[in-house]
């Protein structure tokens, strides 16, 4: 579970994290722009870039994924 601690406060769940980085940072993320096409092609693409994406992300060298369980139930919770 991620968390973020800043000043005092603690925020543990991600969609609340990446609220307070947007609405913090130097410029905003963009918000879903509610286009269809893009929507569409995201839908299209997501088992590849899942295919693609999930191997290397649970081999990168951060303490989310250091404990072989940690690693075994991220693959467990995204089969």
């Amino acid at each position: 579970c991620p968390v973020l601690c800043v000043d005092g406060k603690v925020i543990t769940e991600s969609s609340n994290i990446c609220s307070f980085a947007a609405s913090t940072g130097p410029k905003p993320v963009s918000h879903a722009t509610g286009r269809s096409d893009v929507a569409n092609w995201l839908d299209g693409v997501k088992a590849t870039r899942q295919a693609l994406e999930r191997p290397r992300l649970l081999r990168m060298p951060v303490p989310d994924f250091a404990d072989p369980r940690d690693v075994a139930y991220s693959r467990w919770t995204h089969e």
